[in-house]
């Protein structure tokens, strides 16, 4: 029986940052850059050992860390910037690929809830909640 494709990836650090309401003189990037730079420590990688990136500030931070050649993309975050590293991996694009996530300031409507946890997809809406739980319960 063959090998799964993403049988030699995996995740080898993580990081969190500072979760607040207000995160005074971040944005998202800062943010992003400072959860990545966690988890290359948290794997006991420095930045000179990555040649991929995958996240919205990808560019920007192959640009600032002036790591050259890299594989870069500019997806999001999530699962499918997680499927994408995984898949530079299994293909031999990358050998260690940085996923770049982060969020600061981008909600300030504090009256209501926010807006990703209630999506208007027809999909989902009907069900209801749209956050970590829910994909827990479908990797289930």
């Amino acid at each position: 029986m063959p090998q799964h494709p993403y049988h030699d990836v995996a995740i080898t650090g993580i990081f969190n940052t500072e979760q607040a309401r207000v995160l005074e003189g971040e944005d998202s990037m800062s943010i992003a850059f400072k959860g990545g730079l966690g988890a290359l420590a948290d794997a006991g990688l420095g930045i000179r050992d990555v040649d991929g990136v995958v996240g919205q500030f990808a560019n920007d931070f192959v640009y600032q860390a002036r790591l050259s050649p890299a594989w870069v993309t500019s997806s999001w975050s999530g699962i499918p910037a997680i499927l994408q590293a995984a898949t530079a991996i299994a293909a031999g694009m990358a050998t260690k690929v940085l996923v770049l996530a982060g969020t600061a300031g981008v909600y300030v409507d504090r009256a209501s809830t926010a807006p990703w946890t209630r999506p208007s997809s027809e999909f989902v809406a009907p069900f209801g909640m749209f956050t970590a739980a829910e994909f827990a319960l479908v990797a289930r």
